[in-house]
C-alpha cells in the first residue's frame, strides 16, 4: 500500500459533494499537485460522517449544499469529533454571505467555484500546512463583522439555523421535508420560520422570496 513516509496508509483528502463532474475535477487536483495524498469522494452526509469516523483525514473539502441535512451541521459535527481536521468549503454560494457563516460554524477556509482553480489549489495547500484560507472578500466581510458595521444586511442577524431554514425556505422546500432533512420537528421548523419573519420584517413568503434574490442568497 502507498505510504508517505511513514508507517501506515497514504491519508486521505475528503471530497463531500453530490455532483459527480464536481468530485471528478477536485480528485484529479488532488492526484495531480498532492500527490502525498489519497483522494476519497463521497456524495452524502452520511457517508461523509462514516469516512470521518474511520479516521485517516487530512483534510475535508465540502459543498455547503449536500445529500441529508447540510453543509454547515457537517462542519459543526466533524469538527466536533476532531478539532484539528481542517474543512475546506467549496462551494457556489457567494462567500460574502456563506463564507462567514461557515468560518464561524468550524470551516479552515472558504472558495467559491467561481474562482480559478488556482485558488482552490492554494486553499488546499494553506489548510495542509497548518494555516487558513480567506478570500479578499470574505477577509472584508470578517472585518465588518468584527467591526459590526451598521451597513451589514439585516440576515446577518439570524442564528446560523434560522439562516439555513431561511435559504431552504426561498429555494421552494416545504416546512415538513426541512424538517425531515435537519432531523428536526415541524412545529420546531415553523418556529424557527416564525424568528425569521420577525427579525426580517417579513409580511409574507413572497417577500422572503424577493429579499433572498435582492441579496443574493439564491
Amino acid at each position: 500500500m502507498l505510504k508517505n513516509g511513514k508507517e501506515g496508509p497514504l491519508k486521505a483528502i475528503l471530497v463531500v459533494d453530490d455532483h459527480e463532474i464536481v468530485r471528478d475535477g477536485v480528485t484529479r487536483i488532488i492526484k495531480a499537485d498532492f500527490g502525498e495524498y489519497s483522494p476519497r469522494a463521497v456524495s452524502t452526509y452520511g457517508e461523509a460522517m462514516e469516512a470521518v469516523h474511520e479516521g485517516n483525514l487530512a483534510l475535508v473539502i465540502i459543498d455547503l449544499s449536500i445529500l441529508g441535512r447540510g453543509g454547515i451541521d457537517l462542519i459543526q459535527e466533524i469538527t466536533s469529533i476532531n478539532r484539528d481536521l481542517p474543512v475546506l468549503v467549496y462551494s457556489m454560494h457567494d462567500e460574502k454571505d456563506f463564507g462567514l457563516r461557515a468560518i464561524k460554524s468550524g470551516a479552515s477556509g472558504y472558495v467559491n467555484k467561481g474562482k480559478p482553480t488556482a485558488e482552490l489549489k492554494e486553499a488546499i495547500k494553506q489548510l495542509l500546512n497548518g494555516k487558513r484560507y480567506v478570500s479578499h472578500d470574505l477577509a472584508q466581510n470578517l472585518v465588518s463583522f468584527v467591526r459590526k458595521d451598521t451597513d451589514r444586511p439585516p440576515h446577518e442577524r439570524l442564528s446560523t439555523r434560522e439562516f439555513q431554514i431561511l435559504c431552504r425556505l426561498t429555494a421552494g422546500a416545504q416546512i415538513k421535508e426541512i424538517a425531515s432533512e435537519l432531523f428536526l420537528s415541524v412545529k420546531t421548523v415553523s418556529t424557527y420560520r416564525a424568528r425569521i419573519f420577525a427579525k426580517l420584517d417579513f409580511k409574507s413568503i413572497a417577500d422572503m422570496v424577493k429579499y433572498a434574490v435582492d441579496h443574493g442568497l439564491v
